[in-house]
């Protein structure tokens, strides 16, 4: 496969604006959206060749693809992964190779690097059981913090869903099955992608589809993959009645601020009488528990990704009583950072005095450890929980913390 998901180039639209935040922060200008593709007919009458050696006609019937609170339309035939969050991401990522070894195998080393990079935000794809082009066709659906594409883009959180997809680069805004979404085209000498982005501010999301394939199979495969894009909804939006849920337990409830004695905490200030920065908790021993992160309301501070414009959804395990507690007297900033022994995929999570919540994951993507910075940090007690990516762990390395 000479590009294999290629989903970098496919997802652009969100890209420019993340990168465009970045600019604003920087005090540079803000960039502009992405133009108006072009019309498909003509880049296909520069680009295209006769599909006459296909052998894979699209089908026109399917069946629902539920994942999560989210489905699409799968044609018959075509091959459906979906992120498992009980799994570690390398699982994930293998179950997503074994699906591209089904259908080619030559295709999976090339696979394999931009699986790992794009594994998570990517949560569910759909593959075509066939690669007339030589490359994969499918529809991929990414999964981002309503709220921090907000962030990213520095608009305020009443900013209405319409001007978040123009500004996120779609032509227009259009509501569809219930969900204010934008639809957009990319076209170039190597592939075309459809591309539809549905906001959901109330259930702090926005999803991004994307399906591709090569400029010469989309004469016959375009409709059917625009057709799945189209088909994204809500699962409980086909009419049927909603499951049950049961109320998201507070994060209070799960994990209560405790009583210390601040005599007895650790007492960190900007200068380090006893050591260099940073202070130094060694934990050669961490449960991590089997509170799930993810069905608390949190609604934390997110560090991002270093190097990227990926913030990390709030998932891993922990248990209820923090693994480190001290008493700070910053200036400016709190930072902790946890460097694992054992190669346990690891979270952070950090409470402020003020009982705000601070969740890290990864530093950068290649390395699993996490750090987080607690800025414009008040004095007082910090409470530091370490957590996997799988309950009951059992976790060893070093915590560091800097004051300034």
């Amino acid at each position: 496969m000479k590009r294999m998901l290629h989903i970098a180039v496919a997802v652009a639209a969100l890209w420019i604006v993340l990168a465009s935040g970045a600019v604003l922060a920087q005090g540079g200008e803000q960039g502009t959206p992405t133009p108006t593709p072009s019309g498909l007919e003509s880049f296909l009458s520069a680009t295209a060749t006769p599909n006459t050696a296909l052998n894979l006609i699209p089908r026109q019937t399917g069946t629902a693809f539920t994942f999560g609170a989210y489905q699409f339309t799968v044609p018959d035939g075509w091959l459906p992964w979906q992120y498992d969050a009980a799994l570690s991401e390398a699982a994930n990522e293998q179950a997503l190779e074994a699906m591209v070894v089904q259908i080619d195998p030559e295709l999976v080393e090339d696979a394999s690097g931009v699986i790992e990079q794009i594994v998570p935000p990517m949560i569910a794809a759909a593959l075509a059981p066939d690669t007339p082009g030589g490359d994969l066709i499918f529809v991929s659906v990414l999964e981002f913090g309503y709220q921090a594409t907000l962030d990213d883009m520095q608009l305020p959180a009443t900013t209405d869903p319409a001007q978040v997809m123009t500004t996120l680069g779609f032509p227009e805004a259009r509501t569809q099955n219930g969900l204010t979404a934008g639809f957009s085209l990319e076209e170039d000498s190597d592939q075309v992608s459809y591309i539809g982005g549905f906001a959901l501010p109330e259930h702090d999301r926005f999803i991004l589809l994307n399906g591709t394939c090569d400029p010469a199979s989309w004469e016959t495969y375009g409709p059917l993959l625009t057709g799945i894009v189209d088909s994204f909804q809500l699962s409980e939006a086909d009419g049927s009645a909603p499951t049950p849920v049961k109320p998201t337990p507070g994060a209070s409830d799960a994990l209560p601020a405790g009583s210390y004695d601040l005599s007895q905490l650790p007492l960190l200030t900007p200068i380090n009488i006893l050591y260099q920065q940073p202070y130094h908790f060694s934990l050669p021993l961490v449960q991590t528990g089997t509170i799930d992160l993810a069905g608390l309301e949190l609604d934390p501070v997110l560090e991002k990704i270093e190097g990227t414009d990926y913030y990390p959804p709030v998932t891993g395990y922990v248990q209820a009583a923090p693994a480190v507690v001290f008493y700070a007297q910053p200036t400016t900033t709190v930072g902790v950072v946890f460097a694992g022994v054992n190669y346990v995929d690891t979270v952070l999570l950090v409470r402020d005095p003020e009982g705000g919540w601070h969740f890290a994951d990864d530093v950068k993507r290649a390395n699993p450890d996490p750090a987080l910075a607690v800025n414009a940090a008040t004095e007082g007690v910090y409470e530091v929980w370490i957590g996997a990516k799988v309950p009951n762990q059992v976790v060893a390395g070093d915590l560091y913390v800097i004051v300034e």
